[in-house]
């Protein structure tokens, strides 16, 4: 498996707001339909002032992704 980390510019580059909007549609769709999984996310409450992690996993069969 190939893990690619993609910085703000790159995203804008290779998904245009047109494309983007169609494909959350789609994918909205499905999770209306129950095609994806989609477990709740989990939040750590770091110590301190230094924030929160928060993790959102899913995945999709069509296109197959994860993320």
């Amino acid at each position: 498996m190939e893990i690619r980390i993609l910085r703000g510019t790159e995203v804008r580059r290779l998904l245009p707001m047109t494309a983007c909007i169609d494909l959350m549609h789609r994918t909205m769709i499905a999770v209306s339909e129950r095609r994806v999984v989609l477990p709740l996310r989990s939040v750590m409450v770091m110590p301190g002032e230094l924030g929160m992690m928060g993790n959102m996993p899913g995945y999709i069969a069509e296109p197959e992704c994860f993320g």
